[in-house]
């Protein structure tokens, strides 16, 4: 009786502590957002809401989520297809495991910091050309790219490997088709591209739309690679947060739903376009219009990861190279100066970065492994689906309705506003890093540990844990990766008490100092990377586990 107190105690526990970390601030943001709508504050809040520049803002929006998922989409197809047609696998495991992991734990923020180092004005791909073809001049102004293209461009990029993370368990599920699809007398591309691709697509979908929901509300990566005149909407809305007057308040309230409404827009936007493209490929199936030639797969995913990697050396060439002319292709001479000078300036900021990030990653394995473990509904796809709209519900407004919520309970102090902002973020990723682990163990250990009078916690910790200690570490790695990212939670809930790299890179653009731009850059992304790398080396299940 005792033990099963305990149990629905621990239930209720984890279900508050999910509520209480999203929805409830979801809720709280949602209600100041209508309460303060700009049609009950005047019609001026409301001119000034559909203005010209906020409508062109809004438009860009959309265009950027659109054109960087579907740039993502793309990418993941080709990538998942040359993972599934590769004669040995474990051939290519380096780069599943290695380049493709340290990729993705590397932060938007850094790895744009290091793109515009690369193209930007007088950076590095500007000093090759000018040693190369002297007697020109080579100028890159990203705050004048009016499309957003280089924006949507690298959004597209770096979500793709998100996507071909998520879509790696999802390929072997789908090899039944290529035999008939052969016996047919097409290739394998076509088997790819007309019959597993779709499928596979379709298990992407949450997925896809975690993608276009945060290209749709990005900031700190907007800041650094989107345009100025006009910028993208989450530009915008985080303008108006940052003027203390009272005249913006309505505009924040109006902003943050407009906001969710592009999101909304976007998805549905988004789906209306598969099912386009679905209604199309039946046509064309049914004229027998099957193309045979596979599209040019190679090329396009080693630019990618060319692009990606050459931006992180350019981090490093800023940071320990000597001063060079914009004739110089590379730095003449190396030195350790700035490198000694960034460390020793950002101790008390690493610190805080490394606290949040551990802290926040352990509360959330913690609360996702009781979650699970003790409660039957976080299995089901209603769980699942709940948790990927944790991804898509705009940043900007989630952090403002938990401040709402802190606030208005009365319980808010910076170090817990901080905290909990950090485990908002990081939480939905751990969760589905997890639960697909859980499946993997035999359910009928859990019968005999209960056969023999042991209760769940201790089944949990004796048993679960040690044979999922694998998927912990990588839990870990993923969660300590999230969490050093995170710029809105620190900046908007911090009071100015915390800062982080993430904050510390943005704020350093503003001097227009590209060694310490470089610096805070190259921390932000080798500070993650580094921990996934040591994190990997437990990622392996061991001999003799015990999995189905």
């Amino acid at each position: 009786m005792a033990k099963t107190i305990r149990s629905r105690g621990l239930i209720w526990v984890s279900r508050i502590f999910v509520l209480i970390l999203f929805f409830i601030p979801a809720a709280f943001s949602m209600l100041g957002a209508f309460l303060g709508s700009p049609s009950s504050s005047g019609t001026g809040a409301l001119a000034d809401l559909f203005s010209n520049y906020t409508m062109g803002a809004a438009v860009l929006t959309l265009k950027v989520g659109w054109v960087s998922t579907a740039l993502a989409i793309l990418l993941t197809g080709m990538a998942l297809g040359w993972f599934r047609l590769a004669k040995s696998r474990s051939q290519h495991s380096w780069w599943t495991t290695g380049a493709l992991g340290t990729l993705i734990s590397i932060p938007h923020l850094s790895l744009a910091t290091g793109l515009l180092l690369l193209v930007g004005d007088s950076g590095w791909l500007v000093r090759v050309l000018g040693s190369l073809f002297p007697g020109r001049e080579y100028a890159f102004q990203l705050d004048h790219d009016v499309g957003a293209w280089t924006l949507s461009l690298f959004l597209g990029m770096k979500e793709s490997l998100f996507l071909i993370y998520v879509g790696l368990p999802l390929v072997d599920s789908v090899g039944a088709s290529r035999k008939i699809v052969n016996s047919l007398g097409r290739s394998n591309w076509t088997s790819w591209w007309w019959v597993e691709w779709p499928q596979v697509l379709h298990g992407l979908r949450y997925a896809i739309w975690a993608v276009l929901g945060y290209s749709i509300c990005v900031v700190d990566v907007a800041v650094v690679l989107g345009p100025t005149n006009p910028p993208v909407f989450a530009l915008v809305l985080w303008d108006w947060i940052k003027d203390p007057g009272e005249s913006t308040q309505a505009l924040v309230s109006g902003g943050a739903l407009m906001l969710l409404a592009l999101v909304a827009l976007g998805v549905f936007g988004w789906e209306g376009a598969l099912w386009s493209l679905g209604r199309f490929k039946s046509w064309l199936l049914s004229k027998g219009k099957i193309g045979k030639r596979p599209l040019p797969l190679s090329p396009m995913l080693l630019f990618i990861l060319f692009t990606l990697i050459l931006s992180v050396v350019a981090l490093v060439l800023w940071v320990f190279g000597d001063s060079w002319t914009i004739d110089q292709p590379i730095p003449p001479a190396w030195t350790l100066e700035f490198a000694r000078e960034g460390v020793s300036s950002m101790r008390g900021t690493l610190i805080q970065t490394l606290g949040l990030a551990v802290s926040s990653a352990l509360a959330s394995i913690a609360t996702v492994l009781l979650w699970i473990e003790f409660d039957s509904r976080a299995h089901t796809k209603i769980a699942t689906t709940a948790v990927f709209l944790m991804l898509v519900f705009p940043a900007l407004i989630a952090v403002i309705g938990l401040d709402s919520m802190l606030s208005r309970v009365g319980i808010y102090h910076p170090s817990i506003a901080v905290f909990l902002g950090h485990m908002l973020f990081v939480f939905p990723y751990v969760f589905l890093v997890l639960q697909q682990a859980f499946h993997q163990v035999d359910p009928r250990l859990a019968l005999v540990a209960a056969s023999l009078g042991k209760s769940k916690t201790v089944f949990l910790l004796k048993i679960r844990v040690p044979l999922l200690k694998g998927s912990i570490a990588a839990a870990f790695a993923v969660g300590f990766a999230v969490s050093v990212s995170q710029f809105l939670p620190t900046i908007m809930l911090g009071g100015g008490d915390w800062t982080t790299l993430a904050t510390e890179t943005v704020a350093s653009l503003s001097s227009g100092n590209r060694r310490w731009v470089a610096v805070y850059g190259l921390a932000n992304a080798m500070l993650p990377a580094a921990v996934f790398l040591f994190c990997s080396l437990f990622s392996q299940r061991p001999e003799g586990s015990t999995c189905r």
